[in-house]
């Protein structure tokens, strides 16, 4: 309940828009700023000293790139996949990332900005390669809903949920586990 208050008190107010990003700095204060993070050498990831976790900076299947103005930018095809599709795809051996839990993925959160609510120099996500339009555009978490899903179809079983953050807004909502959503990787470090 508290986020959607803080969320339509940020949608009266007036806003400073850059790259189809909506920020309100004149009066919210940043809540991620670049100073928190470390990039690592190759600029894939990020560590944030506040939580010690490191986080891929591109959504699954993207890696870091330079735009046309030698900026990072998130570049190839955005994946998307279903719960356990995204845990295992974070568990591949060797890798050591993980899907994060639900309050992990909000840590990330810059509490001023939407569209995406993302430190863009930190996460500069493209969203580029979306395969599909109509799919809603969240990251899922490792964090198991209650209850079930319900279909409407006939002799269709209830579906287990889980939880995924929308990436307009920061809100957070339960899915069925076998909806196509994006996912980010993390993983403790020292």
């Amino acid at each position: 309940m508290n986020k959607l208050i803080h969320l339509l008190i940020l949608l009266s107010l007036p806003w400073s828009a850059g790259q189809a990003q909506l920020c309100r700095r004149d009066s919210i204060p940043e809540s991620t700023p670049s100073s928190r993070f470390t990039l690592a050498v190759d600029r894939n990831t990020a560590t944030d000293t506040y939580t010690h976790l490191e986080w891929q900076r591109c959504p699954w299947g993207q890696v870091i790139g330079k735009n046309a103005d030698n900026i990072d930018t998130c570049i190839g095809r955005a994946r998307v996949g279903d719960w356990g599709s995204a845990l295992r795809a974070a568990a591949a051996p060797g890798a050591g990332w993980r899907v994060p839990n639900i309050k992990e993925l909000i840590s990330i959160v810059d509490v001023q900005c939407v569209d995406p609510p993302f430190n863009r120099e930190i996460f500069p996500a493209a969203w580029s390669g979306i395969p599909d339009p109509t799919l809603p555009v969240a990251y899922w978490s490792s964090t198991p809903g209650t209850g079930y899903g319900t279909n409407a179809a006939a002799g269709v079983p209830p579906t287990p949920l889980a939880w995924a953050m929308f990436t307009h807004d920061g809100t957070t909502m339960r899915f069925t586990r076998a909806q196509h959503l994006f996912a980010v990787f993390v993983r403790s470090v020292p």
